[in-house]
């Protein structure tokens, strides 16, 4: 992707817009409103936060604009590939085919295609190591289909793709295995043709038996085909088979006996001057956001963000059944591979002063333990969680707790009532606080055969914080209902009772990559400050919950308490959802 700006940091961003409702789609078969397309984006990108790998740019969110426009931050750390003016030497050239080879296979194991796959997509940093940039775009649009823009590059995709079939990792084999025959031969394929004419000539490769031979003829580069290592043209031509069966997997081309040596080929990593950048990045986009960053500014700012006056996106005409017909094509609505790098100068100036040994906190050693300021908790809690340098202590601290659990347990309980949790992590130190600890028992259960509450369940769902941008989405909705089933799977003495899912909606949306962990505070939460809530006839705790209730009602405020008998207005009638789902109902979930 062309960049627009000076090279600053290695966070960028890019934009683009997802399809949009037609007019007269507002609500389904259901009768519920249709979501909105860059919703469902929002929810499926989540997956993308949980993938590490050293040769993937790491992931770091979306955001939704206005009119359905959706906002990608990523890591963008080196040069893309068509950047680079010299020739690679064969020692170059197979590192980039190895350490592609085996991103392919990390997204393969994880049943991701890349399908964008192209020379400025394939960033190389100064020590030769490489990633692979918007890997995630094609899986987060469901395939392309929630945009209105074909995914990828015509010159480097698989003729199978050109012909309708998708989610093959073997169309990426293909991609790489062109990028490096280009390198190979020294030249870039049909460099001055148009899209249609490019299509054309892949599609011809159809009649070919020797696709990379046919391709060198074509750019006369047959004497550079020639001198090509055996093994490696035997590798390329194999990845080039018109039958996508026959080509290997990303594993097998890992495997290839050509990179027998491996540790000449695999990722170096290096260690970064700047002791921030050396955190985790999605803590430094967190801290970056705090000190005043701000993603849709900055993409207005450079031109990515442009307003049309509304007039110019009326229709010509609105049928009496309220379809609008001949509407205006806005060129903003096509992808732009632009990238802007977010600046990181306000957020260094503001952890500069920061001490280096802070960065490494000790948290058996009081002495060089963090003597947090005390005006700081004079502070209002809002305040303090939008505060750079208070946060970044509190990070620190905590994720430092949280690698050390179930042993730092203690820890994290007494900085938590001492002092507050920082809103990232809210999540997992609550699983700390309850005990959570994984078993793998969720994934045991069964969460798909039918139930006599799954009615029930598919009715409240859509429901339950629908302003919720996570949990609005398909993934949401199912992630939740999974959630419900395997908790009246594994609860037989109990019964599943409306108001749950409001209460699961909170550990889901804290944990909304890892189900087990949301399935398992939920379970401990229950267990600890709901015992009997849920039983079939609940109403010995439910009035005992009452009853106490309304005596504390009656001692804290007499007056509210008095009227409220005066006009027979029971804590029955309006407080029994309060105490089932602990008030979850009425709580706004702040995105963390």
């Amino acid at each position: 992707m062309p960049s627009i700006m000076k090279r600053e940091s290695n966070l960028a961003a890019f934009t683009f817009f997802a399809k949009s409702l037609g007019t007269g789609d507002i609500c389904g078969s259901n009768g519920l409103p249709i979501l909105p397309n860059s919703i469902s984006i929002m929810g499926r990108s989540q997956y993308l936060k949980s993938l590490k790998h050293p040769n993937l740019c790491e992931f770091l969110g979306t955001l939704r604009g206005k009119h359905e426009r959706t906002v990608v931050v990523s890591e963008y750390n080196g040069t893309p590939l068509n950047e680079f003016n010299h020739q690679f030497d064969q020692d170059d050239i197979l590192r980039i085919f190895y350490q592609v080879a085996t991103a392919l296979n990390f997204m393969h194991e994880h049943d991701l295609t890349h399908n964008s796959l192209e020379p400025s997509n394939i960033l190389i940093d100064t020590h030769k190591n490489v990633k692979l940039f918007n890997f995630g775009l094609f899986y987060m649009t469901n395939s392309g289909k929630y945009v209105s823009f074909p995914i990828g590059n015509v010159k480097y995709t698989a003729p199978e793709r050109l012909l309708g079939m998708r989610d093959n990792i073997k169309g990426d084999v293909w991609s790489i295995a062109l990028i490096v025959a280009e390198l190979v031969l020294g030249c870039t394929f049909w460099a001055n043709l148009k899209i249609c004419q490019v299509t054309r000539k892949i599609l011809s490769l159809l009649s070919t038996n020797n696709v990379l031979e046919k391709i060198a003829r074509e750019h006369e580069r047959y004497d550079e085909y020639t001198r090509i290592d055996t093994n490696l043209k035997t590798l390329l031509e194999s990845c080039l088979d018109l039958m996508s069966d026959k080509r290997p997997l990303p594993m097998e081309i890992i495997e290839n006996e050509i990179f027998i040596e491996k540790e000449k080929f695999e990722f170096k990593a290096e260690t970064p001057k700047s002791l921030l950048m050396r955190c985790p990045l999605s803590l430094v986009y967190y801290l970056w956001q705090l000190a005043g960053g701000d993603v849709l500014s900055d993409l207005k700012k450079e031109g990515l963000i442009k307003n049309e006056a509304p007039i110019l996106l009326m229709p010509n005409a609105v049928l009496l059944d309220g379809k609008e017909v001949a509407l205006p094509k806005s060129q903003n609505h096509l992808f732009d591979p632009k990238i802007i790098f977010l600046s990181l100068n306000n957020l260094m100036e503001k952890v500069s002063k920061i001490p280096k040994r802070d960065f490494f906190p000790l948290i058996h050693t009081p002495k060089y333990g963090y003597k947090i300021d005390p005006e700081y908790q004079k502070l209002p809690l809002i305040i303090r969680e939008r505060d750079t340098i208070y946060q970044f202590y509190r990070m620190m601290l905590m994720s430092r707790l949280i690698q050390g659990y179930p042993y730092t347990r203690d820890m994290i309980i007494e900085q938590s009532r001492q002092f507050d949790i920082p809103p990232p992590l809210r999540g997992k130190i609550w699983s700390c606080i309850l005990g959570v600890i994984k078993t793998g028992k969720y994934e045991w259960l069964d969460k798909e055969t039918p139930t006599s509450t799954d009615r029930q369940i598919e009715v409240d769902i859509p429901r339950c914080h629908q302003y919720d941008e996570l949990l609005s989405s398909p993934d949401g909705h199912l992630k939740l209902k999974r959630l419900l089933k395997a908790w009246v799977v594994s609860h037989p003495h109990y019964v599943y009772w409306q108001g749950l899912d409001s209460l699961t909606a909170v550990f889901l949306h804290l944990n909304f990559n890892d189900e087990e962990i949301a399935y398992e505070s939920l379970c401990k939460f229950i267990s600890k400050y709901l015992h009997w809530f849920f039983l079939k006839d609940n109403s010995a705790i439910i009035k005992e919950c009452l009853a106490k209730f309304s005596q504390l009602t009656a001692f804290h405020e007499p007056a509210m308490a008095k009227h409220l008998a005066t006009i027979n207005f029971i804590p029955e009638l309006f407080a029994i959802p309060w105490f089932l789902t602990m008030f979850s109902r009425k709580l706004i979930l702040c995105p963390s």
